[in-house]
């Protein structure tokens, strides 16, 4: 059938909401149902029967003499998931204000600190021992401020809230860092995370 519903996700969520069986009810609803833009699709009952994990993590990398401190979200090399950030807070060290930072993607690279977070929904995590995030929150120092700077900003307060999506793929990461050395940045962010679907990784 030319217009059957081919996008895995979708055919999981009729399959969860409606209790169908196996196989792919598209055909079976098609006298039935027909796709809609919804307006309000961001809510999380939505985003779980679909397979999106709604995950937060907050790192913090401390100023040291003479490097960089970095801190960022990375999407392991062998994840098979997809990220985006929906929301970044960058807050910076006011002692020498106004703290300015600068950010964007580049390819894993050696890592100081790294650790996953925990979904922002417990559903994932039912049992005693909480799930952990597919994305890991890392920190690293270095001498270099290193990146491809997409992102960047001089805030006179201490810190900015970016509300731009991020699609962080497998093997890239998503960096902030300050524009000076010796300067501490904490990093609060919001994603999701999903399996990624084919026509996503050709």
């Amino acid at each position: 059938m030319r217009n059957e519903i081919q996008v895995g996700r979708f055919n999981a969520i009729l399959h969860k909401v409606l209790g169908m069986g196996d196989g792919a009810p598209a055909p079976v609803l098609a006298t039935e149902i027909f796709p809609t833009i919804q307006l309000e699709g961001d809510r999380p009952e939505w985003a779980f029967l679909g397979g999106v994990r709604n995950c937060s993590g907050y790192f913090v990398s401390v100023g040291q003499a003479g490097v960089f401190s970095h801190v960022g979200i990375r999407n392991p090399t062998a994840s098979s998931v997809g990220i985006t950030v929906r929301t970044v807070h960058v807050h910076g060290d006011t002692g020498n204000a106004p703290f300015a930072f600068s950010g964007g993607f580049r390819r894993l690279s050696t890592i100081d600190v790294e650790s996953p977070r925990y979904p922002a929904d417990t559903r994932w995590s039912p049992g005693a021992a909480p799930a952990r995030t597919v994305g890991h929150m890392v920190t690293r120092k270095q001498a270099a401020a290193t990146g491809n700077a997409s992102i960047g900003g001089k805030v006179n307060i201490g810190h900015a809230t970016i509300r731009d999506p991020f699609v962080i793929l497998p093997g890239w990461e998503l960096m902030f860092w300050p524009e000076v050395v010796n300067k501490t940045i904490y990093v609060y962010a919001w994603w999701s995370e999903r399996t990624l679907d084919l026509n996503e990784t050709r």
